[in-house]
């Protein structure tokens, strides 16, 4: 199975989100085991199943005050291009201890991803709560959509975050979900956070997803050798 193959068959919003955000039936097979997509992949979703999420600025707020002092500011989101993907991978779930180990201070659940071929690491996919977590541990891309547009780059602990935020129209029951993610790399790392909630707690979101950047900016760039790949390749 392949990385593409997997990105054809998720969203990197919660199927509850989509549903009540457009009367759309999604014609991709989903693959429940794995849910990798980067924040460019999570966008060329909404784009694809016609979901009118971006607004402009106003709509609520785009900063976010850090404990440091530091100001993270969110832009809205941007257009989506595309770009080729092709890989073979196996993945792992790994233990508790492997998480407390790589991610301090988090409630972390995640698996890693490694090349078929070499059983090199790829990234780790995962949540922090109902948190989404990505880290791309390599140079490869992983997935097959890039954005274009506008992005807000802020420097927290000497780091450069880019963020962004969008909100989908309301649904049926006059609902509507906001949605703020960020990335910055660590060393050879890149990380991409995604929090989604309720429009009217659309602060608190924002201020959870602030609170894991700031946490995992304070434990730097995980040690990746305590992973190896699945002896059986499975």
């Amino acid at each position: 199975m392949t990385v593409k193959q997997f990105a054809e068959g998720l969203s990197a919003l919660d199927d509850r989100y989509i549903a009540e955000a457009a009367e759309y039936q999604v014609k991709h097979k989903r693959n429940p085991a794995v849910r990798w997509l980067s924040a460019a992949a999570s966008l060329a979703l909404v784009a694809a199943l016609g979901i009118a999420v971006l607004q402009g600025g106003g709509i609520f707020g785009d900063t976010v005050k850090l404990e440091n002092g530091a100001v993270l500011r969110f832009e809205k989101s941007g257009t989506i291009g595309a770009s080729s993907l092709d890989m073979d991978v196996t993945m792992q779930a790994l233990s508790q201890t492997q998480l407390q180990q790589l991610f301090p201070d988090l409630q972390v659940e995640a698996r890693a991803i490694f090349l078929a071929e070499d059983g090199s690491l790829v990234g780790i996919e995962g949540s922090v709560g109902e948190m989404k977590l990505l880290v791309s541990c390599s140079d490869m891309p992983l997935t097959d959509t890039v954005l274009v547009g506008e992005e807000a780059t802020s420097t927290v602990d000497g780091v450069a975050v880019t963020a962004g935020r969008f909100v989908t129209d309301k649904n049926s029951r006059g609902e509507r979900t906001a949605i703020y993610y960020a990335s910055f790399q660590l060393g050879e790392s890149t990380f991409y956070l995604e929090n989604a909630g309720d429009y009217g707690a659309r602060e608190a979101v924002k201020t959870e997803l602030a609170d894991v950047l700031q946490t995992l900016l304070k434990n730097g760039e995980p040690n990746w050798a305590l992973l190896q790949a699945p002896a059986n390749g499975e």
